[in-house]
């Protein structure tokens, strides 16, 4: 008798065990539709914002076109660029976003991008300048000290930049605008730079 109850005893603990695994492992499968299904759901949300952000990008880029077009005409320059500054790394990294030509032409890259802004004291002195004004330099004035840079903007054809940093509402510049030209002796007139000022000022509202 007393065997027979140790066997039984045995063989209802094995039985619970099963259960309890089994009752588990339905669970567990429960849980893991559930957490597929939320998955589903967040992988089709975040396809949609990939799908949202893009749009938002290329509307604002075709923005950003037509501005700088509009400074071209005006400017009368030869390039007409935009750099964003990348602050997520040790130095802050130049990131090309767009340059069009004296014809409207959309140029595809630029020997600067991925250049630190801090390698040269061009860039150095660009990224430190305020948003207040445009400054220019003349290209010549760089060689000794910025041969690189020097060298990238002859390749161009460039001798002279005009120049302002975009600033929002953070302290650190999100990127800056360069108004390039051919002719070192060229002048923006001033009746002109306060316009070019103002489109910038406009441009801001879609960075």
């Amino acid at each position: 008798m007393g065997h027979m109850l140790v066997d039984f005893l045995f063989l209802f603990v094995i039985v619970s065990l099963v259960m309890i695994v089994y009752i588990r492992q339905i669970r567990i499968k429960e849980i893991s539709d559930e957490l597929i299904k939320v998955l589903s759901k967040n992988i089709d949300f975040l396809t949609e914002f990939q799908k949202k952000q893009e749009i938002v990008h290329l509307k604002n880029t075709i923005k950003l076109y037509s501005q700088f077009q509009v400074i071209l005409k005006i400017s009368k320059c030869d390039y007409i660029s935009f750099f964003k500054y990348d602050y997520s790394k040790r130095y802050v990294v130049l990131h090309f976003l767009l340059s069009i030509d004296e014809k409207g032409s959309i140029i595809q890259e630029s020997m600067l991008d991925k250049l630190p802004a801090t390698s040269n004291l061009l860039t150095l002195n660009i990224l430190n300048s305020d948003g207040t004004d445009l400054h220019s330099i003349s290209i010549n004035n760089i060689k000794e000290n910025d041969i690189k840079v020097y060298q990238i903007m002859k390749y161009r054809g460039v001798s002279k930049l005009y120049y302002q940093n975009v600033f929002k509402e953070e302290e650190n510049p999100l990127g800056f605008i360069s108004i390039s030209y051919k002719d070192e002796n060229y002048e923006i007139p001033e009746c002109d730079k306060v316009e070019i000022l103002r489109i910038i000022e406009k441009i801001k509202s879609f960075l």
